[in-house]
């Protein structure tokens, strides 16, 4: 999710610099040592500023109505003849029965990235970096984001792919500019020039296949919360087998 933010604040300064800024470097990092192990506060931090809480359940929410809109299909119609109100009944009693699990992947998304940022960057870099996306320009790129994922195209019945997450990007990429005004292209600008910055964007493949890693991870938990809701609420409108 990140990704987008790195490409969105590539501008290039307003004054040419006398000479070219030096490149950044960032250490490799095992994806799944990310998956455990402790993290700097600073570091979560900066994780929580680029991924609120609200905008990221929201997401997974419309990615639940998503999948189980294109999961009914044509038969969507004929269920809810059948039982008027079904629709409605099942959609609620999905996401009461995936509320704690969704509240669970936040945390463990924002452990993962406050461990990889740990790992890349300092506590001056953090700060820096989370006091920008806490700025209205900041928060117009997050909102970008989101807005992107949700209405974004990936395909819910394969794996997501690189490919997926650069479109995603790009998409949101597009609309976040529509949305700036001159004002946050300064801001932009002056934020492309930081040091900061650069190590950020230095990560954006890191990052990448971070995310790809995330969205493909099995749930079977969830799954089975999903299948158990539905059951539930066809038992109750006497349509289970």
């Amino acid at each position: 999710m990140l990704a987008l933010l790195l490409s969105l604040a590539a501008a290039p300064s307003a004054v040419a610099p006398s000479a070219p800024p030096p490149v950044a470097v960032v250490p490799a990092i095992d994806l799944d040592s990310l998956k455990s192990g402790p993290y700097r506060p600073d570091a979560l931090a900066f994780a929580q500023a680029t991924m609120p809480e609200k905008p990221f359940n929201d997401m997974l929410s419309a990615m639940i109505d998503r999948g189980f809109r294109e999961g009914l299909g044509e038969g969507a119609a004929t269920l809810e003849e059948a039982s008027p109100g079904i629709l409605q009944e099942l959609q609620a009693s999905i996401h009461a029965a995936t509320a704690s699990m969704r509240a669970g992947a936040y945390r463990d998304t924002m452990e993962r990235y406050a461990r990889l940022y740990s790992q890349a960057l300092t506590p001056v870099e953090t700060a820096e970096l989370t006091q920008f996306y806490r700025t209205p320009t900041g928060q117009k790129l997050i909102a970008a984001k989101y807005a992107s994922t949700v209405t974004g195209s990936v395909a819910l019945d394969r794996d997501t792919t690189a490919q997926d997450v650069t479109q995603l990007n790009r998409a949101a990429v597009n609309s976040a500019l529509g949305k700036m005004e001159g004002d946050d292209m300064v801001e932009l600008m002056k934020f492309g020039t930081l040091p900061s910055f650069r190590k950020l964007k230095a990560l954006t493949a890191t990052v990448n296949k971070l995310e790809v890693l995330m969205a493909n991870e099995e749930h079977p938990e969830a799954e089975q919360a999903v299948a158990d809701a539905v059951s539930a609420v066809m038992k109750r409108r006497g349509l289970a087998d």
